[in-house]
């Protein structure tokens, strides 16, 4: 059996700025912890600070300040949350979807083929899972 931070899913950083928990705001992906924390200014954290974060798994990223630097450790005690992550990846899911489906129907292209839809993607069709949802976001 393996360990939650054996998954590679562990070290994916989802980062929703966003008043509410629940509901998908500025979604962001990261690959790890890190590489979210660098690019994350005090502001964001200091006092009550902006957003919510999870990892892939669905756990409960806490943010701290260390210095002048932003730093972030998975909250392993926390229960997952995979419902609410699920929510925040579709939501850019939708928004890539609409972006594919408007540039395939775009008529004008130089040095470019249109993407290329596939049935389910074009009768509006998303992932079920946190996988395929990352995989489709980024493909």
């Amino acid at each position: 059996m393996s360990l939650p931070s054996q998954n590679w899913l562990y070290d994916v950083a989802v980062f929703n700025e966003s008043q509410e928990y629940a509901v998908p705001g500025d979604v962001s992906i990261y690959r790890s912890i890190g590489e979210m924390c660098s690019g994350m200014e005090t502001w964001m954290v200091e006092g009550r600070g902006i957003g919510f974060c999870l990892n892939g798994l669905g756990q409960t990223i806490k943010l701290d300040m260390e210095g002048d630097q932003v730093v972030g450790s998975v909250v392993d005690e926390t229960q997952s949350d995979l419902v609410t992550l699920a929510i925040w990846l579709r939501h850019i899911a939708e928004d890539v979807q609409q972006a594919r489906l408007a540039k395939s129907k775009n008529t004008f292209w130089f040095a470019w083929s249109p993407p290329t839809l596939g049935k389910a993607e074009t009768e509006g069709i998303l992932p079920n899972t946190v996988e395929g949802l990352l995989a489709y976001i980024h493909m």
